[in-house]
């Protein structure tokens, strides 16, 4: 039997917050400085973390209620399966784009 998931941990993740509304000013100015902004790396890197965060957030609104219920099935639901596979790949791809962001072969 699997241990049960606590339901009330979901409503204690904070809340995600896109950084570049919340980064300091000087931060913007040495990305756009530094070239960043023009790397097509970093712009997929980006990207993909808005989608990530998109993601986290629909899957939370959309498997709130019924987390209890998934002790009872031998299988997680689709959605939730989906929205894991979804979020792995999107952070592999964002540490492989991250990495890349050093080589510009594009300039």
């Amino acid at each position: 039997m699997r241990p049960v998931l606590d339901s009330h941990l979901i409503h204690r993740v904070p809340t995600i917050k896109v950084f570049w509304a919340s980064a300091d000013p000087c931060s913007r100015k040495n990305l756009i400085r530094n070239g960043y902004v023009g790397n097509v790396f970093f712009r997929i890197k980006i990207v993909m973390m808005l989608v990530a965060g998109v993601n986290a957030g629909v899957f939370a609104l959309a498997t709130a209620g019924g987390v209890a219920d998934w002790n009872l099935q031998p299988r997680p639901p689709f959605k939730a399966r989906f929205a894991g596979a979804a979020s792995l790949s999107l952070w592999g791809g964002i540490v492989v784009a991250g990495r890349l962001i050093a080589y510009n072969w594009f300039n």
